[in-house]
């Protein structure tokens, strides 16, 4: 029986034995560079689209139909629908890209 465990314990460690005889060899840092585009911003001011007022008002309307009951319900969907409106309406603001910059990034890699 230990015969037998030796063995099986024998084989087992020779199969992990690695198979690539290769020697080990040293890894060189290499710096690789290329060029980069990086975009530049800047702000816009744009005038609100007319869907954005309209999904404004639906969701202000919405909102104030949540509040009062029976004529005050009425006016608090109108008022919410005119705030939301309004609101919506507002001149926006937006950073956009307005233009690229060529850079030269490097990184190290080893080979």
């Amino acid at each position: 029986m230990k015969l037998a465990l030796m063995g099986i314990a024998v084989v087992a460690l020779t199969g992990c034995q690695s198979i690539d005889s290769s020697p080990a060899r040293l890894l060189h840092a290499v710096e690789e560079c290329s060029m980069v585009d990086v975009p530049v911003y800047g702000m816009i001011n744009r005038p609100a689209s007319s869907g954005e007022v309209l999904g404004g008002a639906i969701i202000g309307g919405l909102i104030g139909n949540q509040f009062g009951k029976g004529d005050g319900n009425t006016a608090m969907t109108a008022l919410g629908a005119i705030v939301g409106g309004s609101s919506a309406g507002e001149r926006k603001t937006e950073r956009v890209i307005v233009s690229y910059n060529k850079e030269k990034r490097c990184v190290t890699v080893y080979r």
